[in-house]
Formats: C-alpha cells, sequence, structure tokens
C-alpha cells in the first residue's frame, strides 16, 4: 500500500465521525473570506455552488492558509488547471506529513515531485446504467459563457458533431441547453462584447449542427426536470477553471449520465457515494513519465523569466485590478492555457 493510498485510507475512517464532519462544515475555520476568493466563486457560479462530501470538496484558493490542509486532509481539490498550477507556485511542498489532495487524474503532469507522494487521484462515476441505442429520452447541454479556455469553437463543433450522429438514432429524444453567463472578468464594453461575441458564435454552432431541434430551458426549469434515461454534456474542453463541477453532480444526482466522458486508468482503492444515483472512485494513477517531464519543464521555463515572475508577484497589489475577477496575471493565464493544450 503507497503512503498516500495508507494516509487516505485512514484518514476516511476517522472523517466519518461525527466531530470531524462538524470541523469542516465550521468555515470559520478553514475557508478565507477574501474579495478576490468571493469574486472568483461567484464568476465560476453555478459550477462553484458547494455540495455535501466527506472527501471535503474545496477550491484551494478558498482555504485560510495552506496549513489548514494538515487538519482537514484528505481534501478533493475542485480547481481547474488555472488555479491549481497556482497553487503549486505558491506551495511547492506540503507543509505536513498528513497533508493529502484528491485530483483528478489530468492533472497529474502538473503535480511538483514534492507533492507526489501525499496526492491521489479521483474520478466521478455514474451508478446508472446509460440509455441504450432507442431509449433515450433527454440529451441536456450545459454551456458556461466566459471565453474559449473554458471551450474553443474547434472543440464545441466536433463534439456537437458527436452528439449529432448519438442522436441520429432518438428521433423521439428531446435536446435541451442550458447557459451560465457569467460575470465577465473584463469591465466596460470591451469585455461585454468579447463574451456577446462568443456566445454568438456558440450560438451559431449549436443550430448548424443540430438544426432547429434543441430547446432551451433556464436553471429553475432544470430542477424540476425527469432525468431518466437521460444524458448530459457539461461543456469543459481543458478543466481550465474547475475540474469538479456542481452541475455534474446535479445531473448525476438526479440519474442523468455524462455523455463523452474520459477512460482514466484508476488504479481504485476506495468508492465514496455521493448519492443514490452516483459515487466517487478514489485511487492511484500512472501518469506518463514523459508526458510528466515536458510538463515540469514547461512550468520550471515559465518560472525562470524574470519579467513574468515579478508580473505574477505584483498582480494581486495592483489596485487596477481590484475589480477583476480572475486570481492570476495575464501571462500566467495564458501559460496555463498552453500547458492545458499539452495535456489533451
Amino acid at each position: 500500500m503507497s503512503t498516500s493510498e495508507s494516509l487516505i485510507s485512514d484518514r476516511l475512517r476517522k472523517i466519518r465521525k461525527l466531530d470531524e464532519i462538524q470541523l469542516f462544515e465550521d468555515l470559520d475555520f478553514w475557508q478565507a473570506k477574501t474579495p478576490a476568493s468571493g469574486r472568483f466563486e461567484r464568476f465560476l457560479d453555478p459550477h462553484s455552488k458547494h455540495y455535501f462530501s466527506m472527501l471535503r470538496p474545496v477550491f484551494l484558493h478558498q482555504l485560510r492558509s495552506v496549513q489548514v490542509l494538515d487538519v482537514l486532509s484528505p481534501v478533493l481539490a475542485r480547481d481547474g488547471l488555472l488555479t491549481l498550477l497556482h497553487f503549486f507556485q505558491r506551495n511547492t511542498k506540503p507543509t505536513g506529513e498528513n497533508v493529502c489532495l484528491l485530483l483528478p487524474p489530468r492533472m497529474a503532469p502538473v503535480v511538483p515531485e514534492a507533492w507526489q507522494k501525499q496526492v491521489v487521484y479521483f474520478t466521478l462515476e455514474s451508478r446508472v446504467a446509460p440509455p441504450a441505442k432507442g431509449e433515450l429520452k433527454a440529451f441536456y447541454i450545459h454551456f458556461t459563457i466566459i471565453d474559449e479556455k473554458q471551450a474553443s469553437l474547434d472543440f464545441i463543433r466536433a463534439r456537437l458533431k458527436a452528439v449529432r450522429n448519438r442522436l441520429e438514432h432518438e428521433p423521439n429524444a428531446r435536446v435541451c441547453f442550458n447557459v451560465s453567463y457569467n460575470r465577465t472578468a473584463e469591465k466596460g464594453q470591451k469585455g461585454f462584447d468579447r463574451k456577446s461575441a462568443y456566445f454568438f458564435e456558440i450560438t451559431k454552432v449549436i443550430f448548424n449542427e443540430l438544426g432547429a431541434r434543441p430547446e432551451y430551458v433556464t436553471w429553475e426549469e432544470l430542477k424540476s426536470e425527469s432525468f431518466s434515461k437521460s444524458l448530459f454534456w457539461d461543456v469543459n474542453e481543458f478543466d481550465f477553471y474547475y475540474s469538479d463541477s456542481f452541475v455534474s453532480h446535479f445531473f448525476l444526482g438526479k440519474g442523468s449520465v455524462a455523455w463523452g466522458s474520459r477512460e482514466e486508468g484508476l488504479k481504485t482503492f476506495e468508492e465514496i457515494d455521493c448519492s443514490l444515483h452516483h459515487r466517487f472512485k478514489v485511487g492511484n494513477f500512472d501518469v506518463d513519465p514523459v508526458m510528466r517531464k515536458r510538463i515540469q519543464g514547461m512550468i520550471y521555463d515559465y518560472h525562470s523569466i524574470p519579467s513574468f515572475r515579478a508580473e505574477n508577484q505584483a498582480y494581486a497589489r495592483r489596485p487596477s485590478f481590484g475589480s477583476h475577477h480572475k486570481l492570476t496575471s495575464p501571462s500566467f493565464e495564458a501559460f496555463a492555457l498552453k500547458v492545458g493544450r499539452e495535456l489533451l
């Protein structure tokens, strides 16, 4: 049994106790209530909505300090690539032997060497069999309108072609899409124009690929839907802004099945129920050593550039950025997107 496997198994036995559950529910104990953290959480709504799990799901920038992990571990990091890279930039090694993070396997190559023995991996799995051909009652598509770091138009177009092929066997299935139009990180008319143009292009792609079949449903309407014999797709190409979404838990918890989910090759040693219909699988993951070396080399090269290092150090202190929703500098975002493309 590996160090991380033994650690998390011991901790999972402990956190089933009432006092441990209450510790995590005491937000004042562990949560940083900073304006930047609050803005970023609102920026990601509804993906950042809270849900309960014994695996203690958090966005790492919500922590009051990294030392809190010594007490709270194991912690399931809901972060996307952007804020996970930001976390490891600021915390190059764990603060104690009891620290244990759970990450999606896709993020394994970005984990620094000092953290590798204290990270295990998770996947989210439906306990419901996907509808067979001819049985599908509804296909739900959830778009979050942020920018092309959420999903490129080429990616959306290619996946919608695959959706169309799936629907060819389902003439009676409803096709529903829901849109989260998040607060822009760019203020003023320029930011509004950028996001509106992105939304317009996505809308064109939807109707070009699926014709007049899609119908729009609001989030409130979704709450009263029956999800029996349904599939859903949360459009999230790079896991750039988040990797663990309330939206996925919402659909899975009501009996829908994720469409197009990746096979991750997890070596499972724990299963944690989330609802009657879905669960977490926790295990070890063998990352490709060539991929890890390439990604770690990219990270080292970026942080070796003095101008980028100075920009990242100064960014959070500039009052001109006080009204923005992002946590990192523009160059860091561009770098994170480059890493995300390598991980595809």
